[in-house]
């Protein structure tokens, strides 16, 4: 019992110093080649800037353009920030299928977003990952019929670069827009969702 007690005793021991060894190396690799970055909190808590993005629309034909964003950006606690973004889609194709009048759809949405967005600050910029979701409301236009509300919701996720007070950032945007019209007892609906990947340039204050 004694022999198996040690030889037990001589496995653990072994384990946690490869442990150790290697936690050592790596923590020594990280400080050394990785460039020094602390959690800011107390600066740059707002934030503006303006965008443009390639809209992969989920069954609208054409080309349509937008959106332009502009977005406006606080932060709430620690790494919880909140923002809304103005935004203006136009040129969604809608000339085919059934229980629809073929027309083309312009979409003003505008979005409120709850993030995840830590700030990570080195030696001369800072990174600000983020995550977010939060509702959408737009306000949607077509050939024969204008100023249709519609809701919604927004994902997003991307990454933004500062630089002193200067901000350049990318990312995507999942856009659900859902838009039901009824014009001269015609009901209609046209799905005006869709991806949005784009890149905003701004400053922080």
């Amino acid at each position: 019992a004694l022999y198996i007690i040690l030889v037990l005793y001589v496995a653990i021991a072994e384990v946690i110093m490869r442990f150790f060894t290697k936690f050592i190396l790596c923590s020594f690799i990280i400080f050394t080649f990785v460039p020094k970055y602390s959690l800011a909190d107390d600066r740059d808590d707002v934030w503006f800037s303006i965008g443009y993005s390639y809209f992969i629309a989920d069954k609208a034909k054409g080309s349509p353009l937008g959106p332009v964003t502009a977005i406006v950006g606080v932060k709430l606690w620690k790494w919880l920030a909140l923002d809304m973004a103005l935004g203006y889609v136009w040129n969604l194709d809608y000339n085919n299928g059934s229980n629809r009048i073929a027309t083309d759809l312009d979409s003003f949405p505008v979005r409120l977003s709850l993030m995840y967005q830590p700030n990570l600050e080195f030696d001369d910029f800072s990174l600000r990952p983020y995550i977010g979701i939060g509702p959408m409301f737009a306000i949607n236009g077509t050939n024969y019929s204008n100023s249709n509300f519609s809701g919604g919701f927004s994902t997003k996720a991307g990454l933004r670069i500062t630089h002193d007070e200067y901000l350049f950032g990318v990312g995507l945007e999942y856009l659900y827009n859902q838009v039901h019209i009824k014009y001269n007892d015609i009901k209609s609906s046209y799905n005006a969702s869709g991806l949005a990947i784009g890149a905003e340039i701004g400053f922080t204050f």
